[in-house]
């Protein structure tokens, strides 16, 4: 392009090429920055004033450059701006979604707290209640009046109440296990928060029916890796698709990230990619970036099996 741009120079210095150099200065503040591309375009402007010396006095060629730059420049901040305010929107947009699938996880943590509560408020207290009506019930029936064999007798009534009593207790039993059962967070929530945010690549979303995940914090670091791994995906790799996917074994919980990008060869770990293998490292897992047979990047992060605290 810079080629296409000299030659233009040359050919029309005052025709087309003021046009095309605006063009470029916003092509290169988006792709290079905006000092990358000031520097390049003032050696642009530089050479151009030297074509435009040959065919106009040098008061009117500085006039003419001045403006075209002029122009370059409206073009370069104007892009900046754009630049910057579309990082800040897309930043909101992860932090935001980095709450929700956060606030996804508390949620879940939340509703097994609270029925951890209620099997021990039932079992501690209905329970015992349970428990002493059974016993007094059983001494009345100890107590009742005399037979002709000489045998207590107890009430129809009172034999119901005992009978009732009984399917009660063993009722609030079942109800407790029941409610004492822990069958793990779904991150299916908090993957669909952290997807939703980016219009661009399409992003699948795959978690098995039995990966739940047994402890708050196995979840939030699962989810931290996946969303750091979206993230670069979005910003490095220009995938066109990326497949978040959660599985589990007997003894793993396993997130595997996968795109169709364009890795990076050798493959460079930078902040982000530390700070997700030490995560996974500090609850005994194993973490792992290699490149895809189509050239993309795959992000494998892989938990112990534990029972929640």
């Amino acid at each position: 392009m810079l080629a296409a741009v000299a030659a233009l120079l040359l050919l029309s210095p005052t025709t087309t090429t003021p046009v095309l150099l605006v063009i470029l200065a916003s092509v290169l503040t988006v792709r290079l920055g905006i000092r990358a591309a000031a520097a390049i375009l003032l050696v642009a402007n530089l050479f151009l004033l030297f074509v435009v010396l040959r065919s106009f006095p040098p008061n009117v060629a500085l006039l003419l450059v001045g403006s075209y730059a002029g122009f370059q420049a409206f073009a370069v901040f104007a892009t900046d701006a754009m630049r910057r305010a579309d990082d800040a929107a897309t930043q909101l947009r992860q932090v935001n979604a980095h709450l929700l699938a956060t606030r996804s996880l508390l949620a879940e943590s939340a509703r097994d707290s609270e029925r951890l509560r209620l099997s021990r408020e039932l079992h501690d207290v209905s329970g015992h209640k349970l428990t002493a009506l059974k016993l007094n019930l059983a001494l009345l029936a100890r107590e009742g009046g005399p037979t002709v064999t000489g045998l207590p007798t107890q009430p129809p009534a009172l034999a119901t109440a005992r009978q009732l009593a009984d399917e009660l207790l063993n009722d609030l039993r079942g109800v407790v296990s029941q409610l004492r059962r822990f069958d793990g967070i779904d991150l299916r929530a908090a993957l669909a928060h952290l997807a939703a945010p980016f219009p661009a690549p399409l992003i699948h979303v795959e978690v098995a029916d039995d990966a739940r995940i047994e402890a708050a914090d196995q979840a939030e670091a699962l989810t931290s890796v996946a969303q750091e791994s979206l993230t670069n995906a979005v910003r490095h790799a220009a995938a066109r698709h990326v497949w978040l996917r959660v599985r589990a074994t007997a003894e793993a919980l396993e997130l595997t990230v996968e795109d169709d990008g364009r890795a990076s060869k050798p493959l460079q770990e930078g902040n982000g990619i530390r700070g997700m293998r030490e995560r996974i490292a500090d609850l005994g897992g194993s973490f792992a970036v290699t490149t895809t047979a189509g050239g993309g990047t795959r992000v494998v992060a892989t938990l112990p099996r534990r029972n929640a605290p």
